[in-house]
């Protein structure tokens, strides 16, 4: 690639070899061999090949989600790269375990700048495509992370256990089933309790209904492990509470553009939760009744073992989505100076940034503290994007500062 980007920073693509993704003495998910003859290498993590070689076209990467009521889906990652020697290419000569470069092989993404190595984004390929075209031969990679790859495990229904865990261990007995490796997790305690359950379903539904019973979220991170997080992680977390950027028209982050949006399905004013074998928990804002109407969600066969912990899980959500209000869902940034790119090759899940947004008519101002909901990456020859998809601090905060989570600083009449 050349691009005014490149005069401060890299993108590297690397492609893994030899690793075995489950550290048991065989090789579940798969084992990779050398071209040399009856050579292996067997290890938890790869031997990293970085195949960029001013090769790569383009490329995108994403994480994350819209908003907190949705779950977090596959993290994607595609490239397209020049083919010109049939590096990227299936090797005729070559059993299709003997392949440097074939589908399910590990691959990341990293930016080096200044020296150093940030990661960006770490899965495995899941689709290689040959083309001939103006730019020559060239080959598309497609990949997925860690929770596209839960999504492929379907286990058969085992005795019901695990009556009185806690949803951290109910999310590391999954893991351990789908024999995910210990390394690769991150996983808070919890504190909601849940009922015994066969584990029928596939594991990455699975995880998620714990995530969604625990009020807490699960995803991959930029170095592909399966993270889970407990409810308070937003109220606790420094990340979350303490604002790591400002961003705005007159700040060192400077977006090229924001989404904002003011909608009425955004709203939801009655939640209707229910256990496996309990009470229906049903919340209501009657104001936002008045307002709107009702707008409702239904959620039933939860595992929780508690009819108060469902209690409070729908007044977490009611609460998250009762208001109407202005709503900064999705910021875009090109980074040029030094400190955007250490700051953008860093922002993760739940970081807390305070935003700025004028309107660019008008020029009235609105400020907001967000939490990161998401991070993709889009690179070409001429330009580097980043957009991170967010959503309101509201009701991740103390009472306090309710206040000031939403500020309208200046209005220009004219």
């Amino acid at each position: 690639m050349s691009g005014r980007w490149q005069d401060a920073a890299e993108l590297v693509l690397q492609v893994g070899v030899g690793e075995v993704r489950q550290p048991a003495g065989r090789a579940v998910w798969h084992v990779s061999k050398w071209h040399q003859s009856g050579s292996t290498w067997r290890g938890l993590e790869p031997q990293w090949l970085d195949v960029s070689c001013k090769r790569i076209l383009d490329a995108s990467m994403a994480r994350g989600r819209a908003d907190p009521l949705s779950p977090f889906g596959a993290g994607t990652a595609s490239t397209q790269v020049l083919n010109d020697d049939g590096r990227f290419s299936f090797q005729p000569d070559n059993e299709w375990d003997y392949q440097t470069i074939r589908p399910g092989r590990p691959i990341r993404f990293l930016c080096r700048y200044l020296g150093k190595l940030y990661p960006l984004w770490r899965g495995y390929i899941e689709a290689i495509e040959d083309a001939i075209d103006y730019q020559g031969a060239t080959a598309s990679l497609s990949a997925q992370d860690a929770i596209g790859q839960l999504h492929r495990v379907d286990r058969p229904e085992s005795p019901a256990v695990g009556n009185g865990e806690l949803s951290g261990a109910r999310v590391n007995r999954i893991l351990d089933m789908a024999q995910w490796p210990t390394a690769w997790r991150k996983v808070d305690k919890g504190f909601n309790t849940l009922q015994a359950t066969v584990l029928d379903t596939v594991v990455g539904d699975d995880l998620e209904e714990v995530a969604f019973a625990e009020g807490g979220s699960l995803f991959a991170d930029a170095a592909n492990n399966v993270v889970f997080r407990d409810r308070s992680w937003l109220w606790n977390d420094p990340r979350a509470t303490v604002v790591q950027a400002e961003i705005g028209p007159d700040s060192v982050l400077c977006p090229s553009d924001y989404a904002v949006r003011w909608a009425a399905d955004d709203v939801v004013n009655e939640v209707n939760l229910a256990r496996i074998g309990g009470s229906a928990q049903t919340v209501y804002d009657w104001d936002s009744v008045q307002a709107f109407g009702w707008r409702t969600y239904q959620r039933n066969e939860l595992p929780n073992a508690s009819d108060g912990d469902v209690l409070a899980l729908a007044r977490q959500y009611l609460q998250e989505r009762a208001r109407s209000v202005l709503r900064l869902t999705q910021i875009t940034l090109r980074p040029h100076l030094s400190d955007q790119w250490a700051f953008l090759m860093q922002v993760d899940i739940g970081w807390r940034l305070h935003v700025t947004y004028r309107h660019p008519v008008h020029g009235w101002e609105w400020a907001s503290d967000v939490h990161v909901q998401g991070v993709s990456h889009a690179v070409t020859p001429d330009d580097w994007v980043v957009t991170l998809a967010v959503d309101e601090v509201y009701p991740f905060i103390t009472e306090a500062d309710k206040w000031h989570s939403g500020q309208w600083n200046r209005a220009l009449w004219s």
